[in-house]
């Protein structure tokens, strides 16, 4: 089985878009079969139509692209990994192949407990529902344990960056090839932030629900902090150190070569402040902070336009009613 799982996720050319593509029309017809798309048929649950096709497109789309994601940051964390090999460093490259059953189990029954949070109603309700709010509670459930599945995954990897941090070799002054550390990271919070803006997919009819964000936002927020800094923190606190010992090593010269200023030691002293100058300037961090927060900015800015759109829409209904009455 676990041959089976590796050639899929790292193997397999086309299985991430094989897997997008399967779960995508199983889902689909999934709903379908239990009268999801059959035309007047509204639960008692949802408002309109619209947000009864919206929730369902969530339900099928947003589990699609995790999963398909999953096998893509799988296969870049082997990528990125690969280019930390060493004789003095363990095979973190291979290592991230195996399948942790701790910690992508674990993520799973969180995710499903977590679920129960966002079913439509009580079990006795959803039962008495019908077989369309059967399916959307089997879709939350499912739904659920795929993101933590995915994030289980995801953390896992990260802590794999982090042990590789403690341990791998760097020059203080070429920090380039450590941005692989801020690269995974990136693009984890690149899939949590894209899988939040899906869920907007809800209000296809523009009506604002606090409660159909509320449970995602704290768990996406965390996960993308934890995500994105965990893989580079322990390289973030060698380089702060190595940082540091260089300037109070320098700091000794200078109080040395100020006693006598005179001559060379002048010229010496000069260079001994340039130096300690280009220290300070020194990141610490092995990520470009203007390139990750236009990314952010990018992809936030599509969700926060609906959610000022909707609020201005509540403000002014409110206003209408207020005069209207």
């Amino acid at each position: 089985m676990l041959n089976i799982r590796n050639w899929v996720v790292y193997e397999a050319r086309y299985s991430a878009s094989f897997i997008f593509v399967g779960t995508f029309v199983f889902l689909l017809l999934w709903y379908g079969s239990a009268g999801a798309f059959s035309a007047g048929n509204l639960p008692g649950f949802f408002s309109s139509k619209r947000q009864l096709i919206g929730t369902i497109a969530m339900l099928v789309i947003l589990p699609s692209f995790l999963l398909s994601s999953y096998v893509r940051a799988q296969r870049r964390t082997f990528s990125l990994l690969s280019q930390l090999q060493a004789p003095s460093l363990p095979n973190y490259a291979g290592i991230s192949q195996d399948l942790s059953v701790g910690f992508v189990f674990g993520g799973t029954l969180l995710g499903l407990s977590y679920s129960l949070l966002n079913l439509p109603g009580q079990p006795s309700e959803i039962t008495a529902a019908g077989p369309v709010i059967i399916a959307i509670a089997i879709g939350q459930l499912h739904l659920w344990s795929v993101v933590g599945l995915i994030l289980g995954a995801r953390l896992r990897s990260s802590l794999l960056f982090h042990r590789a941090g403690k341990l791998v070799t760097f020059n203080l002054f070429e920090t380039s090839k450590l941005k692989i550390f801020a690269q995974t990271g990136l693009t984890d919070a690149l899939i949590v932030l894209v899988g939040l803006t899906l869920s907007v997919l809800q209000a296809l009819d523009a009506q604002f629900r606090y409660d159909n964000y509320l449970l995602a936002v704290v768990v996406c927020l965390p996960a993308i902090v934890v995500l994105m800094i965990t893989p580079m923190y322990s390289l973030h606190l060698r380089l702060r150190d190595q940082k540091q010992t260089e300037i109070e090593a320098v700091n000794v010269l200078i109080r040395n070569a100020s006693k006598a200023l005179s001559g060379e030691r002048i010229q010496q002293l000069e260079q001994l402040l340039q130096r300690r100058d280009r220290l300070k300037s020194l990141s610490t961090w092995p990520l470009d902070v203007s390139v990750v927060s236009r990314l952010l900015l990018y992809i936030v800015i599509p969700p926060l336009a609906w959610l000022g759109a909707a609020f201005v829409e509540i403000g002014l209904d409110g206003v209408l009613k207020t005069g209207g009455g």
